[in-house]
Order: structure tokens, then sequence, then C-alpha cells
């Protein structure tokens, strides 16, 4: 049920979200749910087309995503619950993406930053990410003709995903945008930094290659060392001073969704 969202810090109108549930996955099931007017996909079909951009990366892209999850796991900042110790490879990390599907546990492989830009390639969609803790939106650094949105709380103990769409009318709503609606709506206003594979930057549009010819692995070819970076904590800035109260009317929101505009 789409749930109109009537008070945010963006001052976005028009716009609804939607709770697809959780259990690991939030990201995987908003994704999902903000794309089916463009893909019918399930969240394992969606992995399986991930572990596909994954195998076609650089292998120093993957050896040093895997150092990064190895030093979030030995200090306890690993999303998820599992162990990255035994993975060395581009194939091990494969495996683990797709372990979800096995055990149907969704914390085997949680969502993070680097499935947001595994997701964004795997569907050759933008995605910009609303952080209602940071009050700032954040976007892949890609060039797509289609995009998507997604609302992302960033809590110490919780952290969770929810789709965006545009309200069209009280019974339409446009999940899949288009330059248009995001101009029309400002996003760019907001989005502060880049969601970028090799490090966080402030918003810049500037004539570079893309994503896939900067990290796809290539013959013959000496890759430069690239390093994950956790991109959807940004540098220590002051909280908006309404995100508490706003916080605390979505959830009210939510626990009056029937009182609220849905369809």
């Amino acid at each position: 049920m789409w749930i109109e969202w009537v008070a945010n810090p963006f001052q976005l109108k028009n716009i609804a979200f939607k709770e697809c549930g959780g259990g690991g996955e939030s990201q995987f099931l908003s994704i999902v749910e903000a794309c089916k007017p463009k893909f019918n996909l399930t969240v394992s079909q969606l992995r399986i087309k991930m572990k596909d951009i994954l195998l076609q990366l650089a292998p120093t892209l993957v050896e040093n995503q895997l150092k990064s999850y190895k030093e979030l796991f030995k200090t306890g900042k690993l999303h998820g619950l599992w162990d990255p110790t035994p993975l060395n490879t581009i194939e091990d990390l494969a495996k683990q993406l797709l372990k979800p599907i096995e055990t149907k546990n969704g914390y085997a492989f949680e969502e993070d930053e680097f499935t947001l830009f595994l997701a964004s390639q795997a569907l050759k969609m933008n995605i910009y990410v609303c952080n209602l803790t940071y009050g700032r939106v954040f976007r892949t650094d890609t060039e797509f003709e289609n995009t998507i949105c997604l609302l992302y709380y960033d809590l110490p103990h919780f952290k969770h995903y929810q789709p965006l769409a545009q309200q069209i009318n009280k019974t339409q709503i446009q999940s899949v945008l288009f330059a248009a609606d995001i101009e029309h709506h400002k996003f760019d206003q907001y989005a502060h930094q880049l969601l970028s594979p090799t490090e966080v930057k402030p918003l810049e549009r500037e004539t570079k290659p893309s994503i896939t010819e900067k990290h796809m692995s290539k013959p013959n070819t000496s890759e430069k060392e690239v390093v994950i970076t956790q991109i959807l904590s940004p540098p220590p800035v002051q909280p908006l001073s309404l995100t508490s109260q706003v916080f605390l009317k979505m959830c009210y929101y939510l626990e009056q969704s029937a009182k609220c505009c849905s369809f």
C-alpha cells in the first residue's frame, strides 16, 4: 500500500512511500517494487542479475571490496550476519551474494552501498537515496535514462529502505522516473554526494568515463586500485533540527496508514 509522504525534510510534494518488508533485504525489496513498471523481478532474480555484474568487475575493485568487508567485520560494523573472512576471490563474493536465495535469510548477505551500485548497473537505472537521518539525498554516479528513488532510515540500530514514487493522482503512482520528473521534484537540489564505487565526492557533472568503462574488466589493461567506502555514511554533519520530529511523524503516519491517502 502506497502512503502519501506528507511530512518530509526535503519539501517534496506528491510523493508516496511503501513498506515492502525487511529481513536484511529491505533494499532489494524496495528496488524490486520501485522498478516494477519496467521490470517484474523477484529479489532472487535481482540478486542473480547483480551477480552477473559483479563477475564483470575489475579484480582489483572486488579485492578491495573484500578487504573493506573484512575490516568492517573485525570492527563489528559489517551489515548482516555473515563472515567474509574465508572469502578471497570474486567467485567467492558472487556465491555469498546469492547465499540468501539458498538460506532464505537476507542477513546472509545484507544490503549495503555496494549492492546499490550493483543493482543500478544490473537494471541500468539511476538510484536516488533520500537519507532521512542526515536530511540528504545521495545518488548513483550514473547517467541512465530511468531513475528510481528510495527512502533510507540510517539509525544506529535501525537501517531500513522503502521505495518512493511520484503520486500522479489518488489512484495512480509512478515509481520509475525520468529526467523531467527529477528536475520537477528538485532531487538534485538536495543531492549532496554521489554514490560511487571509488569514493565519496561532491556532486559534479563533468565529462568522464562511465562506471562500466572504468570498472569492468578489460584484457591487457592494468587497473588502478580503488577502495569501496561506506558511501551512505557521509562526513559528520549537523542533522536537520526537525529530523527527530519528522521521524516521529513518519512513525505516526505508518501507524495511521488507514487514514492516509493509500492506493
